[in-house]
C-alpha cells in the first residue's frame, strides 16, 4: 500500500498521487528479479516478482488517489536467505 494525499484533479499540486507513485514502484520489479538471478528447477526460470492485483481505492473520476494498494505474487528458490 502507497499513501499520498487525496486531492483534485483540477488541483493536482495540492495532493500526492498514490496511484503514480506505486506505479513507479511495480515498474522497479524487474530490478528486483536480477537480484535473485539464480535459475530454479522449482519456477522454471529465475525468481518472479509479478504484480497480481489492484485495489480499487478511487472516490470517483475526478480526484487523485491518497491510497494505492497492489498485491505482488513473489517467488523465489528457497535457497536465498530471506534477509538477502
Amino acid at each position: 500500500t502507497v499513501t499520498g494525499k487525496q486531492g483534485y484533479a483540477g488541483y493536482p499540486e495540492l495532493a500526492i498521487n498514490a496511484f503514480a507513485a506505486g506505479m513507479e514502484l511495480a515498474q522497479g520489479l524487474p530490478g528486483l528479479q536480477e537480484r535473485f538471478p539464480d535459475t530454479s528447477p522449482m519456477f522454471h526460470g529465475t525468481a518472479l516478482f509479478t504484480p497480481t492485483k489492484v485495489e480499487d481505492n478511487t472516490v470517483d473520476g475526478n480526484h487523485i488517489p491518497g491510497i494505492f494498494s497492489f498485491y505482488v505474487d513473489v517467488r523465489i528458490d528457497p535457497a536465498y536467505p530471506v534477509d538477502a
